[in-house]
């Protein structure tokens, strides 16, 4: 009977932990610098919300890949220009505390880090899509366009906080093995 009792304790515990490990609110803002960790070939990377109205982020994010988390050091003289990745995610990487905020642009400016223009291919016909720029999960406009016009688009895709990771992982090692070649 007592086996029993502790079986069922433990489902109903199993049950309730990723509830309670991803209870934290994201505590970030825009102009927050964050490192976040790379899952394929390990190390850190940087980057940078640029949009932020929970649950959803539009982040920039940057290489090189980084040994141990980067610091505020390693942000000197970034801009959006030097963005390997720009995209829309959760923020379920800062919710359960696997992306860390490591400190707040000193010259915070939208401006100098716009809502990019977004593009879907659905049905054969491109769209181009506007996205609230207090909301970056809220899109406000979608149009047919020619492939022409999605130029300096970023892909209209939701990342959940690993397949950025992976995505930006990827990035970085295009950078590396085209350094090293």
């Amino acid at each position: 009977m007592r086996a029993e009792r502790c079986k069922a304790s433990r489902a109903r515990q199993l049950k309730r932990a990723p509830t309670e490990m991803i209870s934290r609110r994201a505590n970030c803002k825009e102009g927050d610098w964050i490192a976040l960790p790379l899952v394929r070939r390990g190390g850190w990377a940087l980057g940078l919300i640029a949009r932020y109205r929970a649950p959803s982020c539009l982040g920039y994010f940057f290489g090189p890949r980084h040994e141990n988390p980067p610091t505020m050091d390693d942000t000197q003289g970034l801009t959006a220009a030097d963005a390997i990745l720009i995209g829309h995610t959760g923020n379920l990487g800062l919710r359960k505390g696997e992306w860390h905020v490591i400190g707040h642009h000193p010259f915070w400016s939208r401006a100098n880090w716009p809502m990019p223009k977004s593009w879907m291919l659905q049905d054969g016909q491109h769209y181009l899509m506007t996205y609230d720029d207090d909301d970056p999960g809220r899109m406000i406009d979608r149009r047919p366009v020619s492939v022409g016009e999605i130029a300096g688009a970023i892909p209209s895709i939701v990342n959940g906080h690993v397949a950025l990771a992976i995505k930006l992982d990827m990035a970085i090692a295009g950078n590396e093995d085209r350094t090293a070649a």
